[in-house]
């Protein structure tokens, strides 16, 4: 049998399919063991994938965090209309970290290397990922992009298999941690070396001269599904908005839903304009946040290929906050992205249970907190690092990751501390305390956080921060977000608890770095998710229960959910 007349059914074809995603998979567990940034290797803010010939998503893991679902391959495309794909060799490997390509901040680094077989290219490895510092500003009060760390256009970064070496000590030299910065890179293009690799043995196996055809039917069949469940749904204009609390003035986010037929269209039309702090989302980002939030809403049981998003189009007015000018500061656009996500939810939220299952629907988050700890080590003793090396010595910055509950389901409670609605990790305590001169003092779960609703609001969390190195520390504030506007609940459901961001018990300014000495004490509340339902309609267990594990305090549970015969305290 010659290539030319290999046809494959579906099982097939979903078996070559899934072998791709065990590559992905493969990559990003590469990534994770070789990578040396703490965003990377403990927040595991990254994510890989496969795209065929016309660089299409063929394949892409079900962890990726949800903005890079359409952050890689849309900026992957950009990159190649720089580059073209007929100068490209065998070994060649792109990167930038143009926020306008990318993942939207420059300190995500998108990779991308084509894939010959037979001396044409079949495919592309691409992935991105967050690594610790390009230099610059990681603040919210950059005065534009260009302020907020060193700009890599799209480049080779190999050419023919061969490094470049000037580019990796440009980025070396712009960087205040260039071993962990540099050993980043080499780890992106090792993950995508390997895709490469894999993607050629399935095609010597199979005797496949490309994967054309395969990729054709694939996207064809997931189109065909995701429009065959929007054609029940019912037509029409569906309203949402969301609040974000931005720096000194808040954002609103408006979108407005358009089903007609299998199609869906997104508009964020009256959304704030775009704004002089660095919270803008360019807009590659604001498609990215839309796309994930319409397929978990409507499929995600449906694989992630480029077909599953071709029904959905997005648009935002350029000048807004959601498509913003170069070069305006994006550095911690996540304070306003992810409300994206709790606006789309908000507007398609009627459609619970009739046509979106209730278990893909959740109320407004606490979402996820980022902040960091920078300074330099000058003859630190072991006793600071707990344990650690005694002999570091240099710059550090180092950032915690951390979440608020998660929404509530609208037939189910929220969970506890979860990184909504992207999936990354919270970093572990045992790494921050070994790495940046603090100690964290206290972790617990918020009583009371959890927005009251027929479903609770997932729990918020606080942590106890202190400083305990004789050199001043910078604390750097990240993504902060609902402190003044707390995560909404939906269908009568009450909204969580906000957060707090205290330094000695002191509210502090959210938009610009400040000076800590040792002693000083960090406190970060993070908000609990919004409830679902109205609070009157809880199984009373099911009070009697938090009430037990001290999700709720007594009076939460006689006052909002009507518990009778609760003792006080």
């Amino acid at each position: 049998m010659t290539e030319a007349t290999v046809k494959m059914d579906l099982n097939t074809a979903e078996q070559v399919r899934g072998r791709l995603v065990s590559a992905v998979n493969e990559a990003e567990a590469v990534i994770a063991k070789t990578a040396y940034s703490s965003p990377i290797v403990e927040g595991q803010d990254f994510a890989a994938a496969i795209f065929d010939a016309d660089q299409q998503l063929l394949a892409q893991s079900r962890r990726c965090l949800g903005e890079f679902v359409g952050t890689l391959g849309r900026g992957m495309r950009s990159v190649l209309k720089l580059i073209p794909p007929e100068t490209l060799s065998p070994g060649d490997t792109l990167i930038t970290n143009d926020p306008w390509l990318g993942g939207g901040h420059v300190p995500d680094v998108l990779s991308v290397r084509p894939i010959f077989w037979k001396d044409r290219i079949v495919a592309y490895a691409g992935n991105i990922a967050h690594v610790s510092d390009l230099g610059g500003k990681p603040t919210p009060d950059a005065r534009d992009n260009f302020e907020e760390g060193l700009h890599i256009p799209p480049c080779r970064l190999y050419r023919g298999g061969v490094l470049n070496e000037d580019i990796m000590a440009m980025i070396g030299a712009n960087s205040r941690l260039p071993r962990q910065v540099l050993g980043d890179v080499q780890a992106q293009s090792a993950a995508n070396a390997l895709m490469e690799r894999r993607v050629q043995t399935v095609l010597q196996d199979k005797g496949l001269a490309d994967l054309d055809d395969l990729s054709r039917d694939l996207q064809a069949r997931a189109e065909r599904v995701m429009r065959e469940r929007i054609q029940r749904m019912p037509d029409g204009l569906y309203l949402g908005s969301a609040t974000s609390d931005g720096i000194g003035e808040p954002i609103q986010i408006e979108t407005q839903i358009t089903i007609s037929g299998s199609d869906v269209s997104v508009a964020f039309e009256g959304t704030s304009p775009e704004s002089r702090w660095g919270i803008n989302v360019p807009f590659n980002l604001t498609v990215a946040e839309t796309l994930y939030a319409l397929r978990v809403l409507l499929g995600p049981d449906i694989p992630l290929l480029e077909g599953s998003f071709r029904p959905f189009s997005v648009t935002a007015p350029i000048g807004s906050i959601l498509n913003p000018r170069p070069p305006a500061p994006t550095m911690v656009r996540t304070i306003v992205v992810h409300n994206v996500c709790a606006a789309v939810w908000l507007a398609l939220s009627p459609l619970v249970p009739d046509h979106v299952v209730p278990d893909r629907l959740s109320a407004h988050f606490g979402g996820i907190w980022t902040f960091r700890f920078r300074g330099v080590y000058r003859q630190v003793p072991s006793t600071y690092l707990h344990g650690g090396p005694s002999h570091m010595s240099g710059p550090y910055t180092e950032t915690y990751f951390g979440s608020g509950g998660m929404g509530a389901l609208a037939n189910h409670d929220g969970r506890q501390t979860v990184s909504m609605p992207v999936n990354c990790w919270n970093v572990p305590i045992e790494i921050m305390e070994s790495r940046a001169p603090v100690v964290f003092e206290e972790k617990r779960l918020l009583t009371d956080s959890g927005g009251p609703g027929r479903y609770r609001g997932g729990l918020g969390q606080s942590v106890r921060i202190q400083v305990i190195s004789d050199e001043p520390v910078d604390f750097i504030v990240g993504n902060i977000d609902r402190i003044d506007h707390a995560p909404f609940g939906l269908r009568g459901g009450e909204a969580g608890a906000p957060g707090q961001l205290l330094i000695d018990d002191e509210t502090l300014d959210r938009r610009v770095p400040h000076r800590m000495s040792k002693g000083q004490v960090v406190t970060a509340c993070m908000p609990g998710g919004g409830g679902f339902g109205p609070p009157a309609e809880r199984d009373p267990d099911a009070v009697r229960r938090d009430l037990e594990l001290g999700y709720v305090s007594a009076t939460m549970a006689r006052e909002r959910y009507g518990l009778d015969a609760v003792p006080e305290g």
